[in-house]
């Protein structure tokens, strides 16, 4: 995903609500991941349903929710950081741009800390073409060894050729984590609870030996 591109009316929809990515940005557990073995059950939403309104509302009211309900702790990335508000709150000009540059690298910085925490990644694949900055979170978590969950509820075609489900590369990290591709929440949600549930096992023995 890409913050940058959000509205202000998007972005406040965000306000009320409290945040798991706050307290990892103030307890830097991203940084100490392999030390500490992450959030327990945690799982990053990648995706770039929240560029609209009625995207974000899926997003929280559907996806979001089905993560929490499964038990799981939804690392959320469309949570923005204090430092992206107040650059989209200046006025047009150098200030604002040079305050947006410098909000884009801690919201990047910042979500790549989610992923190092999470047991798995789940990402929306929704779309013409699957987002960029989605495909990039789903190459780098695959190659932390984080397995990923894709979701298509598109009914459009987007892939390569004909035995392809998305963008090839895409499909191949995706399963190469040891992920599937699904075409519903329910779906999706099954396979990231298996997924997480391996990973965090296969984790506990390493470190137990």
């Amino acid at each position: 995903m890409g913050m940058i591109g959000n509205t202000g009316g998007v972005l406040a929809a965000r306000e009320s609500r409290g945040s798991v990515v706050a307290m990892a940005d103030r307890s830097g557990l991203g940084t100490r991941r392999r030390k500490v073995g992450g959030v327990v059950g945690g799982v990053y939403l990648a995706g770039p349903s929240g560029f609209t309104e009625p995207g974000l509302r899926w997003h929280d009211q559907v996806l979001v929710r089905a993560v929490e309900n499964a038990g799981l702790t939804a690392l959320d990335p469309w949570t923005p950081i204090p430092e992206l508000k107040e650059a989209l709150a200046l006025p047009y000009g150098e200030d604002k741009r040079d305050a947006l540059a410098a909000a884009n690298y801690l919201t990047g910085r910042r979500n790549t800390e989610l992923i190092n925490q999470a047991s798995a990644v789940l990402a929306v694949l929704d779309g013409v073409d699957v987002d960029s900055g989605t495909a990039s979170e789903i190459g780098y978590g695959a190659a932390q060894g984080i397995p990923v969950i894709g979701i298509r509820t598109d009914l459009r075609i987007a892939a390569d050729n004909e035995g392809a489900k998305v963008n090839l590369q895409v499909q191949y990290f995706i399963e190469e984590s040891g992920g599937t591709i699904v075409r519903t929440v329910e779906e999706a949600i099954a396979a990231t609870v298996k997924a997480v549930e391996l990973y965090e096992a296969t984790r506990m023995r390493i470190q137990e030996v």
